[in-house]
């Protein structure tokens, strides 16, 4: 029988945490290290930054009522959004209204067959990059799928079979409107 995996994941914003939900991850967190190279050719690691995560949420039909868990964190970063970049002048009073905002968020990778936790991460300053509720159109299947795209600042890697514990961060100790909240690549 062939392994499989499963992962969960939950995001925490002040004043809400969602349930550990099944998703369905492409790819795991992972970090870019640019790399600079000096006019003598010597190379060396330039600035490091994680790249989105996106996370697919899927509620079948029989369990319908966990689909409205995700939905007011959504409503709430929506809100906190549209009014810091409506009143905000400066990136700096943009961060002052978001930064205090942003939450954290848990994936975890299962083995299916033994229900044993085999990685975790612990993401910090999450926000929501880009939200895609599909279709929409619930008169021939009712499952709802949700993809979110999360950015995040920082990451905090587990391997549970090792237990070994892996922080990795980027530079970045305060997000700024460019690599946090952005809606450019």
């Amino acid at each position: 029988m062939r392994d499989t995996f499963i992962y969960y994941f939950q995001a925490e914003f002040p004043g809400h945490t969602t349930k550990n939900h099944p998703v369905k991850v492409p790819d795991r967190p992972c970090m870019v290290v640019e790399e600079l190279v000096d006019p003598d050719g010597t190379k060396k690691p330039g600035k490091t930054r994680w790249l989105p995560l996106r996370v697919e949420y899927f509620w079948p039909e029989e369990i319908p009522s966990e689909f409205p868990d995700i939905c007011p964190i959504m409503v709430e970063c929506y809100k906190i959004g549209v009014d810091a970049f409506t009143e905000a002048r400066t990136p700096d009073e943009l961060m002052a209204a978001v930064g205090p905002r942003l939450g954290k968020g848990t994936l975890q990778r299962y083995h299916k067959q033994s229900g044993t936790m085999i990685e975790e991460w612990h993401l910090k300053g999450l926000w929501p990059h880009t939200i895609d509720f599909g279709e929409l159109c619930y008169s021939s299947r009712a499952d709802v799928e949700i993809n979110i795209v999360w950015r995040f600042f920082e990451a905090t890697y587990t391997d549970h079979r090792k237990g070994d514990e892996c922080p990795n961060s980027t530079e970045i100790t305060t997000p700024t409107p460019i690599n946090s909240i952005s809606t450019t690549g």
